[in-house]
């Protein structure tokens, strides 16, 4: 689903990269990846929803094939883009969030990690008149509605378990375990930190029970209001996603000749060998 509702950015990378400034390495990678911000920085909840889908089915067969460090980072790595996926869908409905920023609503989107989940609590808890969040370059400020209260929002079990609280100044600082998840991934990609298979496993768990409550009740409450763009019943809960990994489908390898023929790899300077096709077996990635 996420390859049919984001493949188009990847197949127009190459053809828009050579008519921008940045051309050269990497050219193709930074359009694309722009491209893909756009489509899920806006109202394109399908698409975003298999976005999410898709990576925690990665994530899960990382995590079996005992690549930790791997599943670590891009497990706290989407759980940032769902906090902000949840903020997007508050800025949407009417009960939610008024967002004033210096460009655009999604400007709060490039809000770091530690500034989405503290508006995440400010919208759990809407007890004061606003909460800005500021980036480089610019500021969003996020208002409550009156009836933003009313929709009692949760997050999943444990997310916001207090670890720690330090007085610092005239202020009080709280840690949360979404917090320590943050600051382990940030230590893991800025420095040499080893990563544990069960801290692995943690971060697996934290975002499967993250994706669970993305699907009920947030990504609910867009609806009706967009039930023309959204289709709740194409996604799997965590728990099937791992007894019926996507992308875990048996294959079987082609004949050589088929490899190097032109409906495939297009190869003409290996020579021919007829050979058996090789047993089916299972992926590794």
């Amino acid at each position: 689903m996420a390859i049919e509702k984001l493949g188009p950015a990847w197949q127009d990378a190459k053809a828009n990269a050579t008519t921008l400034a940045q051309t050269g390495a990497f050219a193709q990678a930074h359009w694309a990846t722009d491209k893909w911000a756009e489509i899920l920085g806006t109202n394109h909840w399908q698409a975003m929803l298999a976005y999410v889908q898709d990576e925690l089915a990665k994530i899960q067969r990382i995590l079996k094939r005992g690549d930790a460090r791997a599943a670590f980072i891009r497990s706290a790595n989407l759980h940032e883009y769902t906090l902000k996926t949840r903020l997007l869908i508050l800025a949407n409905i009417p009960q939610g969030i008024v967002v004033k920023s210096d460009d655009d609503k999604n400007d709060f989107l490039k809000v770091a990690f530690k500034k989405a989940s503290d508006a995440i609590l400010f919208s759990l808890k809407p007890d004061k008149p606003n909460f800005t969040a500021t980036f480089i370059g610019g500021s969003v400020t996020f208002e409550p509605s009156s009836e933003l209260s009313k929709l009692n929002l949760n997050m999943f079990s444990g997310w916001d378990t207090i670890l720690s609280t330090t007085t610092k100044g005239p202020k009080a600082e709280t840690r949360r375990l979404v917090d320590r998840f943050r600051d382990v991934r940030n230590s893991a990609l800025h420095s040499l930190s080893v990563i544990p298979q069960d801290d692995a496993e943690s971060a697996v768990e934290f975002v499967e029970k993250d994706w669970d409550n993305l699907r009920d009740p947030w990504a609910k409450l867009l609806l009706p209001k967009y039930a023309d763009q959204i289709n709740l019943s194409e996604f799997k809960d965590a728990k099937t996603l791992q007894k019926n990994p996507i992308g875990d489908t048996k294959f079987g390898l082609p004949f050589w000749k088929d490899l190097l023929g032109k409906e495939m790899c297009n190869i003409d300077f290996l020579p021919f060998v007829d050979e058996k096709a090789k047993p089916i077996q299972e992926p590794q990635s």
